[in-house]
């Protein structure tokens, strides 16, 4: 792969705490800037940061790119450093609305804080030295546990940071500070199967109780950044709130069209049967255009006491108190088992989870797509704790033991988890029963796991002279 070098200018950054950004954007966007090895109109894969080399991000730059404007950046952190496929969904509108897009290798969603301090510093500190920005419509886009700190950067850039496009997750940052940042507009949108749909729902309040302007999204899929369309849709709404926020020029033409495609678009949901999801999407024009949304408000208020709407909004309601009962009962039940000096079978937390109840219920012909994706989430934030967050903490808790327990219900859920054998595999070598460590690491590579990661692997450190680990890993 060929790597890409911005001109390098003099910049001079600080050291600071792993939790604090340091944002060199200049008082007044810089123009003019002639050296660039980067070319307009053109996904640039990897570009090496020249203020930290250890820091590398894919860029897209619009084809009309001068210096003698400014733009709008867009900050993206793929919560795996998959910096171009996380780019890609924004090119095309980016393209269309002259907004530069950067995205960072660095970026991670269950790494250390500095980490992305670190992917995040170095794409702003060269955007702003290399590039004209409006440095008051910086945008922030994270999926996952990205998205949450997306809250917490633009807490601390304040109002140059004009809004933040949070996918897959939402809430749960908001209890770390209790005012959210002024002036900050979001877009959030979820997967129809995705385990944080719920949680994206029961935010909306929140941002209502707040004043933050705001647009939810929900697509059908899982647990993955949204599709190209839900991306443009961004752009194009950020644009509206910039206009109505002063931090760019009013276009009439611009809302107007909008405007238009976005009564389209509730009146397609209503013709296609969805009358409650037409219901929030006229609500969503009212809250954007105000007096222009005449129509939009007639439609809303025959929806609203249409009786099939107002059954559909109550059971989405009773959806989100199921999923909220069933991770209590989860979160209830792994604490239990944290704190016990007994070891309990799996039976137990199966049968409390109710999991063979609700898988049963999801394969049953009668029951609705709805109650199916509902049923999904609760089992994929279910497989979530019991395969990933619990184990990896039982084991740095030295209590490996424990980590097969939640191991073993997580199976009933999902037996093709790469990550889950791996996790098994450190548990049982940690537990002296080599042969069953060997099982699972083997296990683990036929499904897909990297096992070039399995030599430096601190919990199978017992098993690097066998036999099985030599051959699996290349050596033997």
């Amino acid at each position: 792969m060929i790597e890409h070098t911005l001109a390098r200018h003099r910049l001079r950054v600080p050291a600071l705490p792993a939790t604090a950004l340091f944002v060199c954007l200049a008082a007044t966007p810089i123009r003019g800037q002639e050296e660039r090895s980067v070319a307009p109109g053109q996904v640039v894969a990897r570009v090496v940061s020249p203020t930290d080399t250890t820091q590398a991000y894919a860029l897209y730059i619009p084809s009309n790119y001068v210096g003698t404007r400014s733009w709008p950046l867009l900050v993206i952190m793929d919560p795996e450093g998959q910096a171009v496929r996380a780019l890609r969904p924004f090119q095309a509108e980016a393209e269309r609305r002259g907004w530069i897009v950067i995205s960072g290798y660095g970026t991670r969603a269950n790494g250390l804080a500095g980490a992305n301090v670190a992917a995040v510093n170095a794409m702003l500190s060269d955007a702003s030295a290399t590039f004209a920005l409006d440095s008051r419509r910086i945008y922030l886009a994270g999926f996952s546990g990205t998205a949450r700190i997306a809250w917490q950067f633009a807490a601390q850039l304040g109002d140059r940071v004009a809004g933040i496009y949070g996918a897959g997750a939402g809430g749960t940052a908001l209890t770390r500070f209790t005012e959210p940042p002024p002036g900050v507009a979001f877009f959030g949108a979820a997967g129809s199967s995705d385990f944080n749909y719920d949680e994206m729902r029961g935010l909306e309040p929140w941002l209502e109780d707040h004043g933050v302007p705001h647009r939810l999204r929900f697509f059908k899929g899982g647990h993955e950044w949204p599709p190209a369309a839900v991306a443009s849709e961004a752009v194009d709404w950020f644009e509206l709130k910039a206009m109505q926020q002063g931090r760019e020029p009013l276009r009439e033409a611009f809302v107007d069209s909008l405007h238009q495609e976005d009564m389209i678009a509730a009146d397609s949901l209503e013709a296609a049967g969805r009358p409650a999801d037409a219901l929030e999407r006229y609500r969503q024009v009212l809250a954007d255009y105000g007096p222009k949304a005449a129509e939009a408000q007639a439609a809303a208020d025959r929806l609203a006491t249409d009786p099939e709407v107002k059954k559909e909004l109550e059971r989405r309601r009773q959806e989100g108190y199921a999923f909220e009962d069933f991770m209590g009962r989860l979160n209830g039940w792994v604490a239990e088992l944290a704190q016990s000096d007994v070891l309990p079978t799996p039976v137990a937390g199966i049968h409390i989870l109710g999991l063979q109840t609700l898988e049963a219920r999801a394969s049953a012909p009668t029951v609705s797509p709805e109650e199916v994706a509902s049923i999904q989430r609760r089992l994929s934030a279910a497989h979530l704790v019991l395969a990933f967050y619990q184990p990896r903490a039982f084991l740095k808790e030295n209590q490996p033991a424990k980590a097969l327990v939640v191991l073993d219900v997580a199976a009933v859920i999902r037996d093709d988890d790469p990550n889950a054998f791996v996790f098994r595999a450190e548990a049982e070598a940690a537990l002296g029963d080599e042969g069953a460590a060997l099982d699972a690491l083997e296990r683990a590579a036929s499904l897909g796991a990297p096992v070039a990661s399995f030599e430096s692997d601190p919990y199978l450190q017992s098993l690097r002279g066998k036999g099985r680990f030599k051959s699996l890993v290349g050596g033997g």
